[in-house]
């Protein structure tokens, strides 16, 4: 296993990245929409998620690689969340992960298998410092069919 300071095997991707101000949550209200032609209802994302897109996209304008995630290669999301205060906000990354997708930085949010965030406190300076890196999906401890022995698949 390669220590903290190595950095992933060789054809494997990683970045990491930091986005200056509060996280905001994907849904900080509860208001249904319909959609102008078809008419269908959905849950509009908030003005302060909206706004915190735009600022992740600016934000992450340079970030390379892009483009990470596949079918083949699954995606771990590690990192920390400052908030201003100890007890602000819910800890949930699903607009990080849909901001990552809007931007390239990955290509589908579904290949996330894994998310390890912690809540941190910075009174002056809020942010998010995330790590995204690829693995190999035969190597994913739930990939039974390539972790079993050849006797073992046979009697599964």
């Amino acid at each position: 296993m390669p220590s903290q300071n190595e950095g992933p095997p060789a054809g494997v991707r990683r970045v990491s990245f930091v986005v200056y101000g509060q996280v905001r949550r994907k849904g900080n209200r509860r208001i249904i929409a319909r959609r102008g032609v078809s008419g269908r209802p959905f849950l509009p994302k908030s003005k302060e998620a909206q706004a915190y897109e735009q600022t992740f996209a600016w934000q992450t304008a340079t970030v390379q690689p892009r483009g990470l995630g596949s079918k083949e290669r699954l995606l771990l999301v590690t990192g920390d969340v400052y908030y201003r205060h100890r007890f602000q906000g819910d800890l949930s990354i699903e607009l990080v992960l849909d901001c990552m997708q809007k931007a390239g930085i990955i290509t589908d949010d579904r290949y996330v298998v894994h998310h390890g965030i912690w809540r941190r406190v910075d009174h002056e300076r809020p942010r998010l410092e995330l790590t995204v890196t690829e693995i190999l999906a035969s190597e994913y401890p739930w990939n039974t069919t390539t972790r079993l022995p050849p006797s073992e698949k046979e009697e599964t």
